[in-house]
């Protein structure tokens, strides 16, 4: 357990002034009404691609309360592991180190300052906690004083400060002593693993979330030993699960229930009680049912040549040719949201599946999306239709591994028919009916299930 002293105070965690004042004098001449005040500087929010930004505060040297041993290191190795593997830039890293209560406000001002509508936000906490269960609970900056709440950050301060960040995704992590008390008005979520399906990834990028990970209830927690490689036990378990993690997409709700179940085995083997981690959306910060998600920047991206596969016929293809325009455009445009999927800007002709090995190997990428289109012309007599222009439509995507091409996935949609008003015998009047059939499945390919094909070519099998 995380002893600050041999009789640490119950309310303390267990993680384990000088004061000056200057008097200014105004000695211009008195101001009106109209002009008096100090004029702020408004600074304007981040616009465009969506970006990891990340808060981390570890306290450790504390001025009025007994001192912790591990709380900056996990801070310090956190930060390093989200610029490594998950993609946060170092510029989007703020790192404060035995952080005052200016300090610390400061930083959750500049998250909320800078931070993008598209962004994803984590924020960080190791250091003592305080909790009063008629009151509120506390973090407590490394200048504040003992039973001086004022001087402290309250839950409440801490989720209204949340709730002014203008971020897609959220995640607010705190390795505290009586740190469940953040989330007690959360939505309790089952230790189970979340779904991970490449369309429930997809769906739950795109909605809003707001996420809660604390190391524990409303208790003591546990500053960690030897063992935990001189981290405490959650932040040990926190980082070596992110490091050993091999999924591309981790969603918070799936670490977080590993992390419960780990950190309560560590805890009760060692004190007899178990310390259980707790993770849930945080309501009142409009989560809509999102997922923040720790996404894999080492791993390599999916690069993809973009191919149509000829009928072998080049008078059906340059009937087809519109209609397979349109198509690649949908295609085109769907993938610039799948995240980390990059398809060749130019759609190659196939002449034969036979010339996808070389066509790959020459092409220095590892992935190929290939797109084979069919176009019926049916000529039918009634009252109101003169005939019917029929689309079919398949995407095949194969990999190149160890100079085998193999095929991991396809989607057949389904057909689509155009009727048609007029019938006419020539190859105009059919590529400019194909174009109607093509532009017509286009509209409706995310539904049909085009997203998810792409998002299953970078998440995984």
């Amino acid at each position: 357990m995380r002893h600050a002293n041999p009789h640490p105070r119950p309310h303390l965690r267990k993680r384990s002034c000088f004061l000056l004042l200057l008097v200014c004098l105004l000695l211009a001449s008195p101001i009106s009404a109209q002009q008096r005040g100090v004029k702020q500087t408004v600074v304007e929010k981040a616009s465009g691609e969506a970006r990891n930004r990340a808060l981390i505060i570890g306290n450790n040297e504390y001025l009025h309360w007994p001192p912790l041993k591990t709380a900056v290191h996990d801070a310090e190795a956190l930060a390093s592991l989200l610029t490594s593997k998950y993609g946060y830039p170092a510029h989007e890293v703020r790192l404060l180190r035995n952080a005052t209560r200016i300090q610390m406000l400061d930083g959750i001002d500049w998250l909320q300052q800078t931070s993008g509508p598209d962004d994803h936000v984590l924020i960080y906490y190791a250091g003592h906690g305080e909790y009063d269960k008629n009151e509120d609970g506390w973090w407590v900056p490394v200048d504040g004083e003992l039973r001086k709440r004022h001087q402290h950050i309250s839950n409440s301060d801490v989720l209204n400060k949340l709730r002014a960040v203008k971020a897609r995704h959220k995640l607010l992590i705190s390795d505290s002593c009586f740190s469940g008390n953040l989330f007690t008005r959360g939505i309790k979520r089952t230790s189970e693993e979340m779904p991970t399906q490449p369309r429930w990834i997809r769906e739950r990028s795109q909605l809003k979330s707001v996420w809660g990970l604390s190391s524990g209830g409303n208790e003591p927690v546990s500053d960690g030993g030897p063992k935990w490689e001189g981290h405490s036990i959650f932040a040990y378990h926190l980082l070596a699960q992110l490091e050993a993690n091999q999924k591309v997409f981790l969603p918070a709700s799936e670490l977080g229930s590993r992390m419960a179940r780990l950190v309560a085995n560590d805890t009760m083997a060692i004190k007899g009680a178990a310390q259980t981690p707790a993770v849930h959306p945080i309501v009142n910060q409009g989560h809509q049912d999102g997922e923040f998600f720790f996404v894999r920047s080492d791993l390599p991206s999916v690069s993809a040549l973009m191919l149509h596969l000829s009928s072998g016929d080049p008078a059906a293809d340059s009937q087809l040719g519109d209609a397979v325009n349109e198509l690649h455009h949908t295609i085109q445009q769907t993938a610039r949201s799948t995240l980390r999927l990059k398809l060749q800007p130019q759609l190659e002709v196939l002449q034969s599946m036979e010339e996808l090995p070389e066509a790959l190997a020459s092409s220095k990428v590892g992935h190929a999306l290939v797109l084979e289109v069919q176009g019926k012309l049916k000529k039918q007599l009634t009252s109101q239709w003169a005939g019917l222009a029929q689309l079919k439509v398949r995407l095949r995507h194969f990999r190149l591994e160890d100079g085998t091409v193999r095929e991991v996935g396809r989607k057949d949609f389904p057909k689509s028919r155009m009727p048609l008003k007029t019938w006419e015998e020539d190859e105009e009047f059919a590529a400019r009916a194909f174009m109607k059939a093509g532009r017509k499945l286009s509209k409706h390919l995310s539904r049909k299930g085009l997203d998810d094909f792409l998002w299953s070519m970078v998440a995984g099998d």
